[in-house]
Parts: C-alpha cells; structure tokens; sequence
C-alpha cells in the first residue's frame, strides 16, 4: 500500500516530468535546480536548508535525489544541465576550507 507521503511525491514527481516535457515542447531548455531540500521560501541563514547536515539537509538523501533526476531526465533532449546544490548558506559553512 501507499502511503499518503508516497504518493503525494509520486504526483510531484510527475508534475516535474510534465513541467520539463512541456518547456522542451516549447523549444525551452531546462536547467534541474536543487535549491532547497524542505519546500518553503528561500534563503534563510537558519531555515536548516543551507548546508550539508542541517536539520533539512540530509547529505545522503540529496545523493538520493539527484541520481533519481539525473536517471529520470538523461534522455530527455531539452535538459542540458543539473546543479549540485545552488545557494549553500548558513552558520554550518566553513568560507575558509572552500577558498583554499
């Protein structure tokens, strides 16, 4: 059985595909953004978004996600890139280690 969380991402999911099917129809190119891991308003220095390990930000199920959108759009023409992860933030960054 599915469960309510299940198949409210499930209806997301597809909601994504028709989104990206219809921009490519259209002579759109897409461009896949991981902004924020909870769905909300962005950006906030303590929303728990910001960083790896923040409350919302599971290392492991960002991992997750972007193998299932980089499998679900490789063969879709009008995607021409994927970000990693746009707008890392918050007080769990560490600015010196990445300008070394």
């Amino acid at each position: 059985p599915t469960t309510r969380g299940a198949a409210r991402r499930g209806v997301a999911w597809r909601g994504v595909q028709a989104v990206v099917s219809s921009l490519g129809e259209n002579g759109v190119m897409v461009i896949l953004d991981n902004h924020v891991s909870k769905p909300g308003w962005c950006c906030g220095n303590n929303d728990g978004n910001g960083f790896f390990g923040d409350a919302y930000f599971d290392p492991d199920v960002w991992v997750d996600g972007l193998t299932k959108m980089a499998t679900m759009f490789a063969a879709v023409p009008s995607v021409v890139a994927m970000s990693l992860r746009n707008e890392l933030r918050g007080p769990r960054q560490n600015s010196a280690d990445w300008y070394k």
